[in-house]
């Protein structure tokens, strides 16, 4: 716990016991927020566990397309798609409306060979013996 919320229950605390002086509620208080941040603390777990179970069965629905796209590809798909969103709830391709597994994978395909660097041959500088003779001749 950070300390700014530690001074947050402490104050919280205070007030609680200026209005009910009874020490039993101060036991009753304590209890209930230590088991609201273990609470806190198995919701992310969950979330956690949720969110990896759904990588796995996305990952695992990827595999019959290794052999047509390759695993490299496959595998820069599935690092892509299988990105949680922010509350840690869905996936990125759990996101999207309508979701064709093999569909998307060509469109990735032809996506990487459109936007792929193409190689260019570096042009050849001329040869000393030239520049001299070019600027003997200036």
């Amino acid at each position: 716990m950070s300390k700014a919320v530690e001074e947050k229950i402490q104050k919280m605390l205070r007030e609680f016991l200026k209005n009910n002086p009874n020490p039993s509620l101060e036991i009753t208080f304590l209890a209930g927020i230590n088991a609201a941040e273990q609470l806190k603390e198995e919701i992310a777990a969950s979330k956690a566990q949720k969110i990896k179970a759904k990588q796995d069965a996305f990952y695992n629905s990827l595999i019959p397309f290794v052999p047509e796209f390759g695993k490299d590809m496959v595998r820069r798909f599935y690092d892509y798609w299988s990105e949680p969103n922010k509350s840690m709830t869905k996936l990125l391709w759990e996101l999207k409306p309508t979701w064709e597994a093999h569909r998307r994978l060509k469109t990735w395909q032809s996506n990487e060979e459109n936007f792929a660097p193409r190689r260019t041959t570096v042009p050849s500088t001329p040869s000393e013996p030239n520049i001299k003779k070019r600027y003997s001749e200036i």
